[in-house]
């Protein structure tokens, strides 16, 4: 037992240390090849939530209460708050007054980046404690090797040591799935449970729709009518929340971010025109364009006042959406592709992000396709392999011994609902929070692995 707790213990040290490396490595520029400069750590969505945070942050300097602050709701709504809240702590700035090349603010360095990241493995670890409490209250066997497992996961490990929504998130999923063990009938638990996957929401916009597979559970396990009441009034006290904010901040009523309206045109139609083999000059994407400037004229709409951008963001969506069910069979070809490409575990996201420039113009800079791509993706092709293969045994074995069969739907539903709202983006960082449902699988398979062979030596 002293052994686990040591061992637990040296873990997060370690995991303090290495964060303390990656920000004395990569709290700097980049070494541009082109015009391009782009700071290691602070760049792409990542640089948005910086910028939110940074305006933020002077908002409150002048005075402005924080439930009114922030600009529009473009994307998640929790992280500029959180990095806001932290810069405000500790009274330091995000950006420099000086302007880089590309008329960008810069990034500030040796501004305590090495802090937030203890914080976020902080709650990781003790969301992890959390886990292992319900594991043992459930006399489950596999408490050791599940969150040992979830501790060294590299996947699950690497975002740690970054500032994508995806640390925090994985937390809080964490201890959804605790509390889900814990299978408990108080209304006090229906209650936290909603709570938490409001603000998993908060956290990335991919849960508004997760209290389903949740309630799924429930009507499994016939929880009484007090239990689903207080379950929702968790749930929806968070998302009034927003609608709070917005009206507060801008005048407006609305739940979902601006991002969620264009998704579907951005990253699913163009490849649905790919698998159909649409010639470049009769794209349809060029038509729902020209229908969407049509409708902007005929409306009058301003997109700079943020009714208007919803109004047409709104529109947009819903253009894309009657696309996309007029052409089913190779949206669903698309979807099931990039759903594949996005299970693979990419181990080396966050690395890549850091030591590889982001877009640069010329090709052959680019981390994508490279010769160190090409290594690390059959290093995650076999580590993919014996994760799933090793997941399949430990789903097999619980339902062998017909072991908490309702856990299993709710894991398996779970993974289902992350891939199906997800997936079809195609990049793995979207599916990471399968990990963490996979990992009663993938422990389940150990056991089951070492008493066929260990035992047998």
């Amino acid at each position: 037992m002293k052994l686990k707790v040591i061992s637990f213990l040296l873990l997060f040290l370690s995991s303090i240390l290495f964060a303390t490396f990656i920000v004395n490595k990569y709290d700097k520029y980049e070494i541009s090849t082109d015009s391009k400069s782009n700071h290691a750590m602070i760049k792409g969505d990542v640089n948005k939530y910086w910028k939110g945070a940074s305006f933020i942050k002077k908002q409150s300097e002048e005075g402005v209460p924080f439930y009114k602050s922030g600009k529009s709701y473009y994307q998640a709504f929790l992280p500029p708050k959180l990095i806001s809240a932290f810069y405000i702590f500790i009274s330091d700035d995000l950006f420099l007054n000086e302007i880089i090349d590309d008329a960008k603010f810069k990034v500030k360095s040796n501004n305590s980046k090495n802090y937030f990241f203890y914080l976020q493995i902080l709650i990781f670890y003790i969301s992890i404690l959390v886990l292992l409490k319900s594991l043992k209250r459930n006399n489950l066997e596999i408490s050791t090797i599940c969150i040992f497992f979830l501790i060294l996961e590299p996947t699950i490990n690497q975002f740690h040591y970054s500032f994508y929504t995806e640390s925090i998130f994985l937390s809080l999923i964490i201890l959804v799935l605790s509390q889900i063990i814990n299978n408990s009938n108080n209304k006090i638990n229906a209650f936290l449970i909603g709570f938490i996957i409001g603000v998993m929401y908060l956290q990335r916009s991919v849960a508004i729709l997760y209290f389903l597979p949740v309630l799924f559970f429930f009507l499994l396990e016939r929880k009484n009518i007090k239990f689903y009441l207080s379950y929702f009034f968790g749930f929806l006290l968070v998302i009034s929340f927003i609608g709070f904010h917005n009206y507060q901040r801008a005048g407006l009523i609305y739940f979902t971010p601006y991002q969620s309206k264009q998704d579907f045109f951005l990253y699913l139609i163009p490849n649905v025109e790919k698998e159909k083999n649409t010639k470049q000059n009769e794209l349809e994407i060029d038509i729902i364009k020209d229908k969407m400037i049509k409708f902007k004229s005929d409306n009058n709409l301003n997109l700079s006042l943020e009714k208007d951008s919803l109004t047409y963001g709104t529109h947009l969506r819903n253009l894309s959406i009657s696309y996309l069910l007029e052409n089913p069979i190779p949206t669903v070809k698309v979807m099931i592709k990039k759903s594949i490409h996005a299970s693979l575990l990419n181990p080396f996201e966050v690395y890549s992000f850091y030591e590889y420039e982001y877009k640069p113009a010329n090709p052959k800079f680019r981390y994508y396709k490279n010769e160190e791509h090409k290594r690390n993706l059959k290093i995650r092709i076999i580590y993919s392999v014996i994760f799933y293969t090793i997941c399949a045994v430990g789903l097999y074995s619980m339902l062998r011994k017909k072991k908490n069969i309702n856990l299993i739907i709710f894991l398996i539903t779970s993974c289902l609902y992350f891939i199906s709202i997800a997936g079809w983006v195609g990049n793995p960082r979207y599916l990471s929070p399968n990990i963490i449902f996979l990992s009663i699988f993938f422990s389940y398979g150990l056991v089951e692995l070492k008493q066929k062979f260990f035992y047998r030596l």
